[in-house]
């Protein structure tokens, strides 16, 4: 495989006129971007509906596509909206997603859409999608409908439905059938949309890359349809949720509150539910990033009981039972997220894979000469960035890491008077990685109001950071590109 460089930059993050980024013209002008760039790849973070704290890590539904990324000027060239109806949603961007507005807004008018596109001749697509997406598809839609009704996690509805009882299901589909169609039909939207932009970006020569969240939300069709797949009680709640015991990133540790899975029952299943997410998610990506990989060999296990990192212990994950199940089942490419600390165990599995591993520059500049964040440490198979969506933008971390800027600096042989983030660049472009990955926001030297995410945060700035389009100044992807054939990456 020949080197290659990416960028990466999430749909939400896109300029737009109506409070959020999109799958439309913008994203297509942002494809035109990378290709001037003569960048193979763009990544992406989860494409699901956001739950708590905005994150797409923590979604209601891990099959789903989010709907606030349905385009509605396409909807307007659709048919499905009219001029007027989009221009009253229209929001002026000050770059940040406004999600209280969107929850109060944006589902009226994709509703609405809905409606007129099942009265179109459309609807024979609707309804074919939801028979090859049923697996999935039914329990998103039930489950809207459910919280629409109860304003509740899924725990505290009454019991039939607590227990997702069948019969009970069909009888409210059948009360509930115009708002279950509607469901069913955004889904069919979000899809339709992001595979043409797949599609066109594929033309353009650039790969999609995508991330698969290790856990899912305890709050989602996922865990109220397949419950003995998690660590639960008998009430519903969860036994053990996930996070992370204190490190140089959190001192306290983290705790991100999704339930554990109950490995011995799906190995009984045959992974059942693992092999269906993992085909329906690497439908939509070129390269898939398997998030948190640690977590197949060893997870942290937290008593909800407490809901204390520090009360956390380690267990024994899946290991290669599931890692043959994902590599076997995936129609993606496949890298690994094997950030914190690295045992054995992780060591040996993540060999036995033979995928790609993640090298982060900003960790690189410790006194061991050894970090395998160094880039001159870094092999042929690894996937390289300055920071990823978790770390500070490059131009914040070196103004408040002065330690690291002069590691950095001393690294690279550069006085105070070089331009720190253009070397730091070219250095890792000039590493043996076999692909590179800048964030948009590190390309631009953006700062620190441009941050992404602070890990075991739930800061009203994470995820809602948005672009301008006149940030994305035309000259500064020339010369990306100029870079990116120096390194024969292009």
């Amino acid at each position: 495989m020949e080197k290659s460089a990416g960028l990466l930059l999430h749909i939400s993050e896109l300029p737009s006129k109506y409070g959020i980024g999109s799958f439309g013209i913008e994203a297509k002008r942002f494809v035109k971007l990378l290709k001037l760039a003569g960048q193979k790849y763009w990544q992406v973070l989860p494409l699901n509906p956001v739950g708590e704290g905005n994150s797409p890590y923590s979604s209601s539904c891990s099959s789903a596509l989010d709907p606030y990324f349905i385009d509605l000027d396409l909807l307007e060239k659709d048919g499905f909206l009219t001029k007027e109806e989009i221009t009253n949603n229209s929001k002026k961007n000050t770059g940040r997603v406004d999600y209280e507005y969107l929850s109060t807004h944006r589902y009226n008018l994709l509703f609405l859409a809905s409606k007129r596109l099942l009265q179109s001749k459309t609807k024979t697509k609707v309804y074919n999608f939801y028979k090859r997406n049923k697996k999935w598809l039914k329990d998103y839609a039930l489950f809207n409908i459910l919280t629409d009704i109860y304003h509740t996690e899924w725990s505290s509805w009454p019991m039939n439905y607590r227990k997702h009882k069948n019969k009970d299901l069909e009888e409210l589909i059948k009360n509930k059938q115009e708002e279950f169609n509607c469901y069913v039909t955004m889904q069919y939207l979000a899809y339709n949309q992001y595979l043409k932009l797949k599609k066109y970006a594929n033309k353009n020569g650039v790969r999609m890359v995508g991330d698969l969240p290790i856990y899912v939300s305890y709050n989602s069709s996922d865990v109220w349809a397949h419950q003995n797949d998690f660590m639960l009680a008998k009430c519903g709640k969860p036994l053990f949720i996930s996070g992370m015991p204190a490190d140089d990133m959190c001192k306290d540790g983290q705790v991100w509150g999704m339930p554990t899975y109950n490995y011995d029952y799906m190995r009984k299943n045959g992974f059942k539910w693992w092999k269906s997410r993992i085909c329906q998610t690497s439908k939509l990506y070129d390269l898939l990033r398997l998030d948190h990989f640690i977590g197949f060999a060893e997870y942290y296990a937290i008593p909800y009981a407490t809901c204390l990192a520090k009360d956390g212990k380690w267990m024994k994950g899946p290991g290669t039972e599931l890692i043959d199940i994902i590599l076997n089942y995936s129609k993606a490419d496949l890298f690994a997220e094997d950030l914190g600390y690295l045992s054995k165990n992780v060591i040996d599995l993540l060999n036995y894979s033979k995928i790609a591993g993640t090298k982060i520059f900003e960790y690189g500049f410790n006194s061991d000469k050894n970090n395998p964040h160094i880039p001159n440490n870094y092999p042929y198979n690894a996937i390289a960035y300055l920071g990823n969506h978790d770390n500070d933008v490059f131009k914040n971390f070196i103004i408040t890491h002065p330690n690291d800027e002069k590691n950095i600096r001393d690294y690279l042989n550069i006085s105070i008077y070089d331009d720190i983030i253009e070397e730091s660049i070219e250095n890792l472009f000039a590493s043996k990685a076999k692909i590179t990955i800048l964030m948009v926001q590190d390309l631009l030297k953006m700062g620190k109001e441009s941050r992404i995410n602070v890990p075991g945060t739930l800061s009203k700035n994470n995820w809602s950071f948005r672009f301008k389009k006149s940030d994305f100044k035309k000259e500064r992807f020339l010369e990306l590109f100029e870079l990116t054939c120096k390194y024969q990456r292009y």
